[in-house]
């Protein structure tokens, strides 16, 4: 995977805590600029979501929230067929676990660079079997897409809830972590 401008400075990805100071962040879209920058702290501070920063010594690149999450019983009989086959008979539930992409920005000079897909794919290995201690079980990762961002996440693997929300400004999505993208 190659990162846009990775050659042109040094990066890292960071977990925000309540200290953090935050570097000057401009995606283009004022709601996910403004979370960044005025609320993420307290966010944080309520243990409601834990924000990750892609930063340089002076701007942030790129930020994404998590947070946990549910699959739930609650929707239409079609949709929760299709989430409960993935399941064997003996283990079906009545919910699954989740981690949640609350949030999900990279700055505008950097769209397109591949930062997205790095964050995902960083998503997707801290809830792996294989990777870290697998503290917590999380089966799916969700996200509620702005309706701008479902073709980037179906391109990571990401699947439609449910048809219900089509045509709204976000769609609920879902990746299946036994899954093989």
């Amino acid at each position: 995977m190659s990162l846009k401008g990775v050659d042109d400075f040094n990066w890292r990805l960071r977990k925000l805590n309540e200290t953090t100071t935050i570097k000057p962040f401009y995606s283009g879209d004022e709601d996910l600029d403004d979370f960044l920058l005025s609320d993420a702290v307290a966010y944080y501070k309520q243990r409601l979501a834990v924000t990750y920063i892609i930063e340089t010594r002076t701007k942030t690149v790129a930020y994404f929230t998590l947070s946990n999450d549910s699959i739930r019983r609650d929707v239409d009989l079609k949709t929760w067929n299709k989430i409960n086959r993935k399941v064997p008979n003996s283990k079906r539930k009545g919910n699954y676990p989740a981690v949640k992409i609350g949030r999900l920005a990279v700055g505008k000079e950097y769209a397109r660079g591949g930062f997205g897909e790095f964050i995902i794919s960083f998503v997707k290995n801290k809830y792996r079997e294989n990777f870290g201690d697998r503290s917590a079980g999380c089966r799916f990762i969700t996200v509620d897409s702005y309706g701008t961002a479902t073709d980037f996440y179906q391109k990571q693997g990401f699947k439609f809830f449910t048809e219900k929300d089509e045509g709204k400004d976000t769609r609920i999505m879902y990746f299946d972590m036994l899954s093989q993208a």
